[in-house]
C-alpha cells in the first residue's frame, strides 16, 4: 500500500505540475513558471526513479535548458508587464508588449485582459518582480505539504479489503 500511495501521490503531483506549467495565465506564466517547471523536473524525475528507470539524463538537461531559456524571457516580459502594474494609468498598448505576446504565443486581447484583472486587484508590482532562482526540493515544497495533509492510513485502515483500499487509492485519494 505504501508503494502504491507514493506513486499516487507522485502522479497527482505531475498532473498538478502539468497543469501549472502548460495552463497558466500570463503573468503567473512570468513569475512562477520556472518554478514550477523545476516542480515538474523533480516530480517526473522522481517518478522514473520510483519505477527503476536510470536513464533520464537526457531528458533532465532538456528540462534544464528549457528552464533556463525560460527565466531568460521572463526577466524580460517581466519588465514590460510590470511597467503596467507600477503605473496603473498608463494605457496598454500592443508595441510595448510584444515581446510577451511572441515568447508566450499570445494575442494582445488576451494578455491586456490579464494586466486589468492584477490592476483590479490592487497587487503591487514588487510581487512580480522576482524569479525564483533557488532549488526546487520536492520533498520540502510538495511533499512536506501531501504528508502533513494525509488521511491516507487513516482511510486505508478503515477499508476491509484490499481490492477496496486499491480502489480508493487509485480513483479518490486526489
Amino acid at each position: 500500500m505504501k508503494a502504491v500511495n507514493e506513486m499516487h501521490n507522485l502522479c497527482y503531483l505531475l498532473s498538478l505540475k502539468a497543469q501549472l506549467v502548460f495552463n497558466s495565465r500570463i503573468i503567473h506564466t512570468c513569475i512562477d513558471q520556472n518554478w514550477d517547471l523545476k516542480g515538474f523536473k523533480q516530480v517526473l524525475k522522481r517518478i522514473l526513479e520510483t519505477i527503476g528507470c536510470k536513464e533520464f539524463d537526457n531528458l533532465t538537461n532538456q528540462l534544464d535548458f528549457q528552464i533556463k531559456t525560460q527565466n531568460l524571457q521572463s526577466s524580460s516580459c517581466i519588465k514590460a508587464i510590470t511597467s503596467f502594474l507600477r503605473n496603473p494609468k498608463k494605457e496598454i498598448n500592443f508595441d510595448d508588449l510584444a515581446n510577451p505576446i511572441e515568447t508566450y504565443e499570445t494575442n494582445f486581447q488576451f494578455l491586456k485582459e490579464d494586466i486589468e484583472k492584477y490592476r483590479q486587484q490592487r497587487i503591487k508590482h514588487e510581487c512580480f518582480s522576482v524569479l525564483h532562482p533557488w532549488a526546487y526540493d520536492l520533498d520540502k515544497v510538495d511533499f512536506k505539504y501531501i504528508m502533513n495533509n494525509d488521511l491516507t492510513d487513516k482511510i486505508v485502515n478503515s477499508l476491509s479489503t484490499v481490492n477496496a483500499q486499491l480502489f480508493w487509492l487509485s480513483f479518490f485519494k486526489s
